[in-house]
């Protein structure tokens, strides 16, 4: 189990685009200003201010300079009206221009300018392989847990894996409800011992099997339905976490 540690700090850095290239807030600044623009206000990976030119003329110099410095226009809105969008890609970053002018100052356009970096997280099969495996190291660890509660009750260990894994803390739960195997004296007998007696030993402590009740059977059922039930809500709330990725 100490070596998944590693291994999963290795993915994670891995699938999070991890490197020491410059950062959202810093690529924001290196996109031209327009000439006489106000002091920029940043926010993140937001640039704001205004320049004292119509939307129009605002339009345009940003649509050479960013060719210039080997962006590409991937779309554009409302342009020639009081608002206008201009979305640039440069290999697989994004730059979004917004552009508005208002009735009361027709001299100036108010700028907002979104940089967005690539990350191999913007893609969904990243995303799903993240949870999968957060969820299979999860289970995992209710599957281990159940296999050491198993082997405690003299029972098979695999028993204990497959409930613990497939129906978590319930199926931990079931497992320590379990009548453990003991001896003649009434001592619990681990699973370590157990499976190295003889047929004849396992037999010598095997209690005759009776008939359940009618109340057992009742029991039985209502504990079977109620596992079924979580077992199901689990794996259809798991199914549409996934589906809004």
């Amino acid at each position: 189990m100490k070596s998944l540690v590693p291994i999963m700090f290795v993915l994670a850095y891995v699938l999070s685009g991890c490197s020491p290239s410059p950062s959202e807030e810093e690529l924001i600044l290196t996109l031209p200003l327009a000439p006489q623009a106000t002091a920029p206000r940043q926010s993140g990976s937001m640039l704001e201010y205004s320049v004292p030119m119509n939307c129009s003329e605002a339009e345009s110099f940003y649509e050479t300079q960013l060719f210039q410095a080997g962006w590409s226009l991937s779309s554009s809105d409302g342009s020639g009206t009081s608002w206008t969008r201009l979305k640039f890609m440069r290999e697989r970053d994004t730059a979004e221009i917004n552009l508005s002018s208002s009735s009361s100052d027709t001299g100036k356009c108010h700028v907002q300018i979104f940089y967005h970096k690539y990350s191999s997280l913007d893609t969904g099969i990243p995303q799903k392989v993240i949870v999968i495996t957060v969820i299979l190291v999860f289970q995992g660890l209710f599957g281990f847990a159940g296999s050491l509660a198993s082997k405690g009750k003299g029972r098979h260990p695999a028993i204990g894996w497959l409930l613990g894994f497939f129906l978590g803390f319930m199926g931990d739960f079931f497992i320590l409800t379990w009548e453990p195997r003991r001896d003649l004296s009434g001592r619990m007998i681990p699973w370590d011992e157990y499976k190295l007696m003889s047929k004849e030993q396992r037999e010598a402590i095997r209690p005759l099997s009776t008939a359940p009740s009618p109340e057992m059977k009742r029991r039985r059922l209502l504990l079977y339905i109620l596992v079924i039930i979580i077992a199901v809500f689990a794996v259809l709330e798991v199914l549409r976490n996934l589906g809004k990725m």
